[in-house]
């Protein structure tokens, strides 16, 4: 009996101790807390809580090539960092949507090269045969605007369009709720067509269906067409369709990139003093094509014909080591 009272009492008397410490401690705390004493409060700048990136110092890059139907954030380029240190951008490119009209009918230089991105089949209405007026429709851009931009041209511009007619998979349906793929195809049936006078050929791309509601998109491995000497160098550039269905209007006359079969997916055409260069939007940061390559060539040989000289230090960039 004495050995069980003994037990009992040491316990507590560790329960009471463990208390009185508890208390002491949270005592303590509020006293610091509640204290006038300084606080060290350290000023860090945000350079010294992460490595800056390349992609802040690359500004040329950022926007590259003009359109892209994905941005990686991370694309730092595939050449050496030489080659991006030493850019000195001569032109200044703008997308349709965004043109200040105001100015632009002010001094038509303040543009070197205006670009077109792809719209939903939904957005441009009913295809007509002449494509700029879909894109004008689709941007709500008025008829005189748009013949603004033809006489821009005309005195020497470049319109660079990677612009084309996209669709979903439900963009159309039966009534009972199915899709209607031949009904979707219809609304790109128009083969033949203008870009401001200039005929083209509409590069139509159906995705691959898995089911009802997935796709495997389209992949096409284009090369540089024979006739297109400024194009040296370019053998594997890849078309990736996002979409389920789209279509492209490619200028015939001169021949850029083309497929195995010779089909085309990049032609020019001038008109008066200027240039319409016409291309599906290629991947360029894969590093097992020469996507970027493309672009960069592209691009230099447009501005060199518009007279800029500097550009041709973009033709050949020096590779990484």
């Amino acid at each position: 009996m004495e050995k069980v009272f003994a037990i009992g009492a040491i316990a507590l008397l560790l329960v009471f101790s463990g208390c009185s410490t508890k208390n002491d401690t949270f005592s303590d705390l509020k006293n610091e807390l509640l204290s006038d004493k300084p606080v060290a409060v350290y000023n860090v700048p945000t350079s010294g809580i992460y490595v800056l990136d390349k992609w802040t110092e690359r500004e040329a890059l950022k926007e590259f090539p003009f359109i892209a139907p994905i941005s990686p954030f991370d694309f730092h380029g595939k050449f050496h960092d030489d080659f991006y240190d030493n850019l000195q951008p001569s032109w200044k490119g703008v997308s349709l949507d965004k043109v200040d009209w105001t100015s632009l009918s002010k001094e038509p230089a303040l543009y070197t090269i205006i670009y077109i991105q792809s719209v939903g089949i939904t957005q441009g209405g009913a295809m007509v045969d002449d494509f700029m007026t879909n894109i004008a429709k689709a941007y709500n851009i008025s008829p005189s605007k748009m013949e603004m931009l033809k006489h821009w041209i005309e005195n020497g511009g470049i319109l660079w369009s990677e612009a084309g007619l996209r669709a979903s998979r439900f963009e159309t349906f039966y009534p009972y709720g199915g899709i209607n793929d031949a009904k979707t195809m219809a609304l790109f049936s128009k083969d033949r067509g203008s870009i401001f006078g200039l005929p083209v050929r509409h590069r139509v791309l159906k995705s691959n269906s898995i089911d009802m509601v997935n796709y495997e998109p389209a992949v096409i491995g284009l090369r540089a067409a024979s006739s297109a000497s400024q194009l040296q160098g370019v053998k594997n550039v890849i078309f990736r369709s996002g979409s389920f269905i789209e279509t492209y209007p490619i200028i015939q006359t001169n021949p850029l990139l083309i497929d195995n079969a010779g089909t085309l997916y990049a032609g020019y055409g001038t008109l008066g003093k200027g240039l319409i260069v016409t291309t599906v939007p290629t991947v360029y940061w894969q590093a097992d094509n020469d996507g970027e390559l493309y672009r960069w060539k592209l691009l230099s040989w447009v501005l060199q014909r518009q007279g800029d000289g500097r550009a041709k230090f973009l033709e050949n960039p020096k590779p990484k080591l």
